[in-house]
């Protein structure tokens, strides 16, 4: 089959990279995988067996130019066809997806890896409405595939106008992350210490990080891996000087392998009001690294089950989370690890997907 992935850009982030492993493991099956990018932003390494096509439009598609680059996208596509047809495109950012939601073509998957429930709960009754239009809009008469069930138990309580929904769970390449937790790491992290990994952003409530490490009761280092908004780091910034905190703090930039600091951390911490899956929990199990997360809308509860849900804040508390790293440090760590991330192998989940496009497409 010829596969597509259709993306922003390939950039450093959970949409790009799982679209990634998906792609190098369909090829391994013998299928033939095109990266399609709105942009040619590029922080990861290709590997050589991927085709990819740059259609060099904006990083961000207003609403009223949609059309327009639909259309580019569209002629594209048919000239692609010609010299042989695309059996799936997996549409995995906004602006793809928004650009897919115009065109009627069920070859064009969406491949949804966001969920932001917490937002929409908090808006007004008004509000709401206008936000099921779009959201029923934008899914009508396509085959939806979700990173969790919460994604598409979301989808489902709001939207009516999708032709199926699914729930395949993101891919990990477990030995291959087990290999690289193992190479040098050329940031250097003095005694104890517990990570966080992932964008600076609002959503990931990194503030209520920062009050948690206020409370633990002993000096360990927070690092903070990732890149993102400045406006909001230098509020954390100056949040961890007014909590005494600011020598404690390491500010690391988005890393290609981030897996040798996760690896010696004492825990891995995630204080989201939301995700979509949660990648960075599973890649912790691998790398054997104990993990912390609030029980946010959706994704952590899914990878968080049996003993790992001790370790599940059930609210947005500094003291249950501080707690927690307390226990983590003082209690070892007898963790079966494996049983919990097994499930994720790539290997597992691109025979679910090949299986799901063979099943849609006899549809």
């Amino acid at each position: 089959m010829r596969i597509g992935f259709f993306l922003r850009d390939l950039k450093v982030e959970g949409v790009q990279i799982v679209s990634l492993r998906l792609a190098e493991a369909m090829i391994k099956l013998g299928h033939h995988c095109d990266l399609i990018l709105l942009n040619g932003d590029c922080e990861l390494d290709i590997p050589e067996s991927l085709d990819i096509h740059i259609l060099n439009l904006p990083k961000e598609i207003k609403s009223k130019r949609i059309k327009k680059y639909t259309n580019e996208f569209q002629s594209w596509l048919k000239f692609e066809d010609e010299k042989k047809p695309f059996d799936v495109i997996f549409c995995g950012h906004g602006d793809t997806i928004n650009m897919a939601s115009s065109i009627n073509d069920p070859r064009l998957i969406v491949h949804e890896h966001t969920c932001d429930k917490f937002t929409f709960e908090n808006k007004s009754f008004i509000k709401k409405l206008k936000s099921k239009y779009k959201l029923n809009k934008r899914y009508k008469n396509k085959n939806i595939i979700c990173v969790s069930k919460g994604v598409s138990d979301f989808i489902s309580e709001n939207v009516n106008t999708y032709e199926s929904l699914n729930v395949i769970y993101n891919p990990f390449n477990t030995d291959d992350i087990k290999n690289k937790k193992e190479e040098k790491c050329c940031h250097i992290i003095d005694g104890d210490y517990v990570i966080y990994v992932g964008r600076i952003s609002r959503e990931k409530n990194l503030e209520l990080l920062l009050k948690s490490l206020s409370l633990v009761k002993s000096d360990l280092m927070l690092v903070i891996v990732g890149e993102g908004s400045r406006d909001y780091k230098n509020e954390l910034i100056n949040k961890a000087k007014n909590l005494n905190l600011d020598k404690r703090i390491k500010w690391v930039p988005f890393l290609k392998n981030p897996y040798p600091l996760i690896n010696n951390a004492e825990a891995l911490l995630l204080t989201s009001k939301n995700e979509g899956f949660g990648n960075v929990l599973v890649e912790a199990l691998i790398c054997h690294t104990p993990i912390i997360s609030t029980n946010c809308y959706s994704g952590p509860s899914e990878i968080m089950v049996d003993e790992l849900a001790n370790y599940l804040i059930d609210d947005f508390s500094e003291v249950k989370i501080a707690k927690a790293i307390d226990e983590i440090i003082e209690g070892g760590n007898n963790i079966e690890y494996e049983k919990y991330y097994r499930q994720f192998d790539v290997n597992n989940i691109v025979i679910q997907m090949i299986q799901l496009i063979d099943k849609l497409k006899a549809h």
